[in-house]
């Protein structure tokens, strides 16, 4: 899926390709580096539990370990999810990195972790 940029224009809404961010012009999702710190501890706490990150563009995974890292002055650390076979057998990997969660839960009891509302400007 490719993000969007949401342009009105004369009562129209056009649709601007961008791969870098999903922005629409009276709502921005936005995750601080502090917040990114904060998903980046949980996930590494929770390795072996299962956990389901979903994210500002809609998407959702399910998380039972990491590999992590964070590339030369970047603010938010990379994931690598499911990194060893989980209980499942044949768990599915992702990529993302900690500015692209929105929400975290406990899969089993459905506790928010870590959520914050989409910011309106």
């Amino acid at each position: 899926m490719t993000p969007f940029l949401s342009v009105h224009h004369k009562g129209r809404e056009r649709i601007r390709r961008n791969n870098y961010a999903h922005i629409s012009l009276n709502r921005i999702a936005m995750t601080t580096p502090d917040e990114g710190e904060t998903i980046l501890k949980l996930l590494r706490e929770r390795c072996g539990k299962w956990t389901v990150a979903e994210f500002h563009d809609g998407r959702c995974c399910r998380v039972f370990d990491i590999a992590w890292g964070r590339d030369i002055a970047a603010e938010f650390d990379h994931i690598t999810t499911n990194i060893s076979p989980g209980p499942d057998g044949n768990p599915i990997i992702d990529f993302f990195h900690t500015s692209d969660v929105a929400l975290l839960r406990d899969e089993e009891t459905g506790a928010i972790l870590f959520g914050h509302a989409t910011r309106t400007i």
